[in-house]
């Protein structure tokens, strides 16, 4: 659905497109009352961020990045060292032409 933005009026503007109002969100995703607008005004509350991250499907730190940190990602990095003299010449070599 394009680029993913975090700003509370997008938020709003998507979950009314989906369902018509925030309240029929609410009721449709059994939250309380008023919660999605607590929540985009700066409360904490889990289970309605994870309601709207599942309604919106987006991740809750694309949603709520001051929440929510981004999953860490794996690299595995090579743990092969070259010893190799000849790659240590080629590195000065082109130290000294730049």
């Amino acid at each position: 659905m394009g680029t993913p933005t975090s700003h509370p009026e997008t938020i709003k503007a998507r979950l009314r497109i989906r369902h018509g109002s925030l309240l029929a969100f609410e009721k449709a995703a059994k939250l309380k009352a008023n919660s999605v607008k607590d929540v985009l005004r700066g409360r904490r509350s889990a289970p309605t961020e994870r309601a709207i991250s599942k309604e919106l499907r987006q991740p809750l730190h694309v949603l709520f990045p001051a929440r929510y940190r981004a999953p860490k990602v794996e690299r595995h990095e090579s743990t092969k060292v070259d010893n190799n003299s000849s790659s240590a010449v080629v590195h000065r070599l082109n130290a000294r032409a730049g």
